[in-house]
């Protein structure tokens, strides 16, 4: 049974999914919960597909299940409005990327997003953005989502004494990036800010990455 955008955001918010079973949980994910869950379609009919399995591919071959455009329709960069699925170019964005707009805020859009880190509310720059998939019936009831918690919400990204750079999740795991080129791509988006530089001899625990995660909160 179908369930409204707002019990949806709440359903997913703070949370790992992960409707497909592969690689873990990923963006693409929140796209497969969302069509699942709000508009009872098939998982398998959000597939992104080839060249490379990259989520824009939903986007950019759409509609390569043709019951997906019963639902939604393509359209260019632009305004997003709350319910679009807003997709966002590779390499802009490192391997593209995907979320659900609840608002647009002008050069960035106000969105429901997984990885890194679990799902979240939280604001992404527009550069790099494909386009969106807007529902032909799009969501009307009154926002009442969460609101970002105050203060640092996303992952902070740290360079630790032995010189690698990596997120530090809402867990408190370090995902190490593979290049500096990584790191500048996911800068311009948006969705982290300057790396953190720990003191030598740090230990790195979970202590550790509340610690890292305050320091970057005060830059």
């Amino acid at each position: 049974m179908a369930i409204s955008f707002d019990a949806w955001v709440t359903k997913v918010n703070g949370k790992y999914i992960d409707i497909d079973n592969a690689f873990g949980p990923q963006c693409h994910d929140i796209w497969l919960s969302y069509i699942v869950d709000v508009y009872g379609i098939s998982s398998s009919q959000g597939q992104a597909g080839p060249p490379e399995g990259r989520t824009e591919n939903v986007w950019l071959n759409f509609p390569r299940f043709a019951n997906l455009a019963n639902f939604f329709t393509k359209i260019g960069p632009g305004t997003g409005q709350r319910g679009d699925v807003a997709f966002w170019a590779h390499p802009t964005w490192p391997g593209s990327h995907v979320a659900v707009v609840i608002e647009d805020q002008g050069k960035h859009l106000r969105v429901v997003t997984q990885n890194p880190g679990a799902t979240k509310i939280a604001s992404l720059t527009k550069n790099g953005l494909r386009g969106y998939l807007r529902p032909k019936n799009a969501p009307t009831e009154p926002p009442t989502t969460p609101e970002p918690e105050k203060g640092f919400t996303l992952p902070a990204l740290i360079r630790t004494p032995d010189g690698t750079i990596g997120f530090v999740g809402d867990n408190g795991e370090l995902t190490p990036l593979t290049s500096m080129t990584e790191v500048e791509s996911l800068q311009a988006t948006g969705i982290v800010g300057p790396y953190v530089d720990l003191p030598d001899r740090l230990v790195w625990n979970t202590l550790t990455a509340i610690t890292a995660r305050k320091i970057a909160e005060r830059k």
